[in-house]
């Protein structure tokens, strides 16, 4: 899983897409994300809950949800995300709470004039209207925490090329080490020094394919000490090794 820093820090984020399919891995971020199914199928999951959409169906993600997306049926979808800064009011409300059920029926949103701020919250602010009709809540014990993972994922995003070591960012952050280790591995998954690596290999397909540079270049440009280390996790990542990769790619 990883976590999309564009739709976190950016205050009034609105952001709209239409295509024909999505699989995309377990993510979270700090907006709202609201997906419909105009046609096809998707099943999607929404922190330990998968639903299966098909035409006419809608799901809205909350701020911090993990999610993940994958397509069965190719067709179109609309994704909308905002940032929580747009329908302040209704973030206030929902502050500490989560839906029991993510779903609604919902067709496209439209948003094709949303060209300023106020057309963006009024589309934003019909979502959540839209949602909330004759919706459930639990409370959620996340909240309290999720300041302090943001930090954490944002040290991450900007320094993984470096050493990049949990001790360092516990002491950039101003949080114990201990607290801040169990916390991330709980709610991203994994341990952070994997999290570190899996963000340096995604770095590394990205430099494969946009230009000429060695392995060694790359390895080290990415954060990794040595080859050794790297070979093992691009392997462990992506299924085989940066050599066999990079052929791979020169060869489309």
């Amino acid at each position: 899983m990883f976590f999309e820093a564009v739709h976190s820090i950016t205050e009034e984020n609105f952001y709209v897409s239409f295509a024909e399919a999505i699989t995309f891995p377990l993510h979270l971020h700090r907006s709202f994300e609201f997906f419909v199914q105009i046609e096809g199928e998707t099943e999607v999951s929404v922190d330990e809950k998968v639903y299966r959409l098909s035409a006419g169906e809608a799901v809205l993600v909350f701020p911090f949800q993990t999610h993940s997306y994958d397509c069965k049926t190719a067709g179109k979808y609309e994704i909308v995300i905002f940032s929580p800064d747009v329908v302040t009011d209704y973030y206030i409300q929902t502050k500490n709470l989560l839906p029991v059920n993510n779903t609604l029926s919902s067709g496209p949103i439209a948003v094709d004039d949303a060209d300023n701020i106020f057309l963006k919250k009024a589309a934003a602010y019909r979502i959540c209207g839209l949602f909330e009709k004759g919706r459930q809540y639990r409370k959620s014990s996340e909240e309290s925490h999720h300041t302090v993972l943001v930090r954490l994922l944002l040290y991450t995003n900007e320094n993984f090329r470096t050493k990049c070591l949990l001790k360092d960012a516990c002491a950039t952050i101003g949080y114990d080490y201990a607290y801040v280790s169990k916390l991330f591995k709980r709610i991203i998954g994994m341990p952070f020094r994997k999290y570190v690596n899996m963000l340096r290999i995604r770095e590394s397909q990205n430099l494969f394919g946009s230009g000429s540079k060695s392995i060694t270049e790359i390895a080290y440009e990415c954060g990794f000490c040595n080859l050794r280390d790297f070979d093992r996790n691009f392997s462990a990542f992506v299924g085989c090794t940066p050599t066999e990769y990079k052929k791979h790619i020169q060869s489309r």
